[in-house]
């Protein structure tokens, strides 16, 4: 825009010594879009390091090229390996990242800088693609090498689902499929993690849908969340054996088919309290000015006050100290 002045930073100084002797530079220089003060390139200069100190002997530089959108497309790094990035127009979001970019492989960039090559032992010219769709259940895939991973995403679910490693032929991931879910329908609501070999539903083009049902379950995990967030109990599965999933709060029979760790907290949000799937209780009491003091090895909350008694650190009768509410004396004891 004429008459629009940009200041942009030129460099940078910093001194190795408390004296402010021995400065060291970092200087930045731009390129940019005809008639516009849109930044082009950024080329940043770092101070040289000498060969005693097992640097170069002279100063690196690293080059970045932006679009019109300010996204970077093209970098080139201190030994002059290139880095290639695509953008989907509509979203912006990353469509395509090429590592130690093959320049001889025009088909699979764009706009790259003048002069600029492919370094002597480079081209491995790693690709990772993604995939951006419209309204609906998302996907995205990757594919470094040709390996391809998709993530559907079903925001009315609630629900991610990961295939890695997709074989276009079998239609079937590597492995299992990852299944990450927050229930928000039962209360107390839950989120889980689970892993299983159904066979995956795919669209025309292959690729996996996430329409197929939960089912033949390799592990499982659920953690239940209070209406303030807290995690209030997490039941880990051991023992799937014979159990049909549900979306219901618990399925089997606790210590046959999963364990249960329950977490307590106090008035304040504060944890305070962590029963073990062994039965074990452990307490923890914070002190006024927050000094924590834990107890372990109960089985049970029995005796309701005492030193075992979450208000134990506030009795005078129990700490030598009521107004700072430590509890050095009381655990002693």
């Amino acid at each position: 825009m004429a008459g629009t002045s940009v200041w942009l930073l030129a460099g940078q100084t910093l001194y190795r010594n408390a004296d402010g002797t021995g400065p060291e530079t970092l200087a930045i220089s731009y390129t940019f879009y005809t008639g516009l003060s849109q930044v082009q390139s950024i080329t940043v200069t770092w101070p040289t390091v000498s060969s005693a100190q097992n640097g170069p002997g002279a100063a690196d530089t690293e080059t970045a090229y932006y679009d019109t959108y300010g996204r970077e497309i093209w970098f080139k790094d201190a030994d002059n390996f290139l880095s290639y990035f695509a953008y989907d127009q509509a979203t912006g979001a990353l469509t395509k990242a090429i590592a130690d970019v093959d320049t001889t492989r025009t088909s699979d960039f764009l706009n790259k800088p003048a002069g600029w090559t492919t370094p002597t032992g480079g081209g491995l010219h790693l690709i990772d693609q993604f995939q951006v769709d419209g309204p609906g259940p998302d996907h995205s895939g990757n594919q470094p090498r040709r390996d391809v991973t998709y993530t559907v995403y079903n925001d009315t679910n609630h629900e991610v689902r990961i295939y890695a490693g997709w074989n276009s032929g079998t239609h079937t991931p590597t492995g299992p499929t990852v299944v990450e879910r927050t229930d928000r329908v039962h209360d107390p609501s839950y989120t889980e993690v689970l892993t299983m070999s159904a066979a995956p539903a795919y669209d025309g083009n292959g690729r996996p849908t996430g329409a197929e049902a939960i089912g033949s379950i390799q592990t499982l995990t659920r953690a239940f969340t209070s209406d303030g967030g807290q995690v209030t109990r997490a039941d880990d599965y051991f023992n799937l054996a014979g159990l049909t999933y549900s979306t219901g709060l618990y399925i089997g029979t606790q210590n046959t088919n999963y364990y249960t760790t329950l977490n307590g907290y106090d008035s304040r949000g504060r944890p305070n309290r962590v029963q073990r799937p062994t039965g074990t209780i452990e307490r923890q009491v914070v002190g006024r000015l927050g000094p924590a003091r834990q107890r372990l090895g109960r089985h049970n909350d029995s005796p309701p006050t005492g030193e075992w008694s979450p208000s134990m650190c506030f009795s005078s009768s129990c700490c030598n100290s009521p107004v700072l509410g430590t509890c050095a004396v009381c655990w002693a004891r």
